[in-house]
């Protein structure tokens, strides 16, 4: 169970490096439509809105647009994400249980943030605490339940209940 909700996080992760990606390209789009005209890049402010509501389904963040109609975006921990036309990146790496840690890297690769704990809502926070908190639990209570089963089926069968008279009915 652990290794498949593991994979799920190395999905979103995926998911979130192309959204970031994708907001930080629309904010050149933007900034350079909105410089040429008058009016605003409504399609593309629309485009851009659509992404920002799915991170926030994934992960909490906040976000400003500065006087250039770039937005920039902080994730959980105050982690830069969108900076104008650049974004960071979303990285996994196992640690000694081999299950999967979120990191954010500068796009640089030079710093690195686990933003793991420090995750306060969305989808992906949801996976992690079902795969390190729940799923633990779970375990525990079920092998609990199987070790009273199968204590009261061994208690009763120590008692010599079984067929008795019936054993010899198709004799």
């Amino acid at each position: 169970f652990k290794s498949g909700l593991n994979e799920q996080i190395k999905t979103y992760a995926s998911e979130l490096n192309q959204v970031v990606k994708h907001i930080a390209n629309l904010n050149v789009e933007i900034s350079v439509s909105e410089s040429r005209k008058e009016q605003q890049a409504n399609d593309l402010r629309d485009r851009r809105d659509l992404l920002l509501s799915n991170l926030s389904k994934i992960i909490d963040i906040d976000y400003f647009e500065d006087e250039r109609g770039m937005l920039s975006v902080r994730g959980p921990g105050t982690v830069l994400l969108v900076d104008g036309n650049h974004s960071n990146d979303f990285t996994l790496e196992a640690g000694d249980n081999g299950l999967y840690q979120v990191h954010v890297k500068n796009s640089s690769g030079e710093f690195s943030q686990n933003i793991t704990e420090k995750m306060s809502s969305g989808e992906l926070k949801a996976v992690i605490d079902v795969r390190d908190n729940l799923l633990s639990d779970l375990i525990e209570r079920n092998d609990q339940l199987a070790y009273k089963f199968s204590k009261s089926f061994n208690d009763v069968h120590r008692q010599g209940f079984g067929l008795g008279e019936f054993a010899n009915i198709n004799q």
